[in-house]
């Protein structure tokens, strides 16, 4: 094993996949848009919370004439977050990394790959937490065109979030399959039709989006098209493509990168900066054992839930 000494902060690579991670989470990751990432300068700790009923209760704010204002005095309750250190390791053996021409290339390589190997188990960790949020489901799939009513399925999570946290959700996600049948239904379609730009499905990606969002009435719509192998390592079946989020499933949220004590949010990533002050870091260090040069993506976060009912799930879909 590398002593602390040995092991070197990777700057130069860490710029190359720093860019890297932000393509992957344009093109299918959707983790850190749910729960965005919080640095803390401790391992572990607390955090404020102020609960829902204490902001939303009603008061009487009528000063009598000669008296005084009405005052109050609110309390808050503490959460707690303990990161966890995650990582993956790549070998750039001497002999392959001359076939490159130059160590950087290969190093690269190892770098990119490595860190789609942080962020997938990033992503599967927080669809895991979005997947124990009570199951609403639908009565029509929205795989079903003709009868299917998503406006209505969105109406009714939009109240339930708004009777529970005072708050409107501001994100909806889901797979790319959902939303390829989302734009196709009946519903979605008539009520798009005279948007300006024709049809939805003869829309550009970034536009449909922003279509649905509007015909939703939420901020964003988010899409996920984060795939992994559904062959566990070590199995000798090949590649077999499975969806990290479920196509039956969909998501409206409540989620801020703003400080906690800012208002109700669905969850944080929280990261702990003094050891990780990226969420991917790139190391490396000399392994001569095997001749080779290790590069290691790493990072030390805490995916957490701050408020349950920030998220209402919407199950049946597909």
């Amino acid at each position: 094993m590398p002593s602390p000494t040995s092991t070197i902060q990777r700057r130069d690579l860490g710029d190359l996949v720093s860019e890297y991670a932000l393509e992957r989470s344009r093109e299918s990751f959707i983790g850190l848009e749910l729960m965005p990432s919080l640095g803390v300068m401790l391992q572990s700790g607390n955090y404020p919370i102020i609960p829902v009923e204490e902001m939303l209760k009603p008061r009487d704010t009528k000063r009598n004439p000669r008296g005084g204002y009405n005052r109050g005095d609110w309390g808050f309750e503490q959460g707690n977050f303990a990161t966890e250190e995650f990582g993956w390791e790549e070998l750039v053996d001497d002999s392959l990394a001359k076939n490159y021409g130059s160590y950087f290339e290969a190093e690269a390589i190892s770098a990119r790959i490595a860190t789609d190997v942080l962020l997938r188990g990033q992503e599967a960790r927080i669809q895991t937490l979005a997947d124990t949020a009570y199951a609403n489901a639908v009565s029509v799939k929205w795989s079903t065109s003709a009868t299917a009513t998503p406006r209505k399925n969105i109406e009714a999570g939009i109240k339930s979030i708004n009777q529970n946290t005072g708050m409107l959700p501001n994100v909806f996600a889901c797979t790319w399959q959902t939303f390829n049948n989302l734009i196709k239904t009946n519903e979605v379609l008539e009520a798009t039709k005279y948007t300006g730009g024709g049809a939805i499905t003869m829309s550009g990606f970034e536009r449909q989006k922003e279509m649905i969002a509007e015909y939703f009435g939420v901020d964003r719509v988010i899409v996920s098209n984060a795939v992994q192998n559904g062959n566990n390592e070590g199995s000798t079946s090949g590649f077999s493509a499975t969806q990290i989020w479920n196509d039956a499933y969909g998501y409206l949220v409540v989620t801020s990168a703003g400080p906690i004590e800012s208002g109700p949010s669905w969850g944080r990533s929280f990261l702990w900066t003094d050891d990780s002050p990226n969420n991917v870091n790139i190391e490396s260090y000399r392994d001569e054992e095997v001749r080779g040069e290790v590069i290691r993506a790493r990072h030390n976060t805490d995916e957490k839930i701050l408020n349950s009912s920030c998220m209402y799930r919407l199950t049946n879909l597909a």
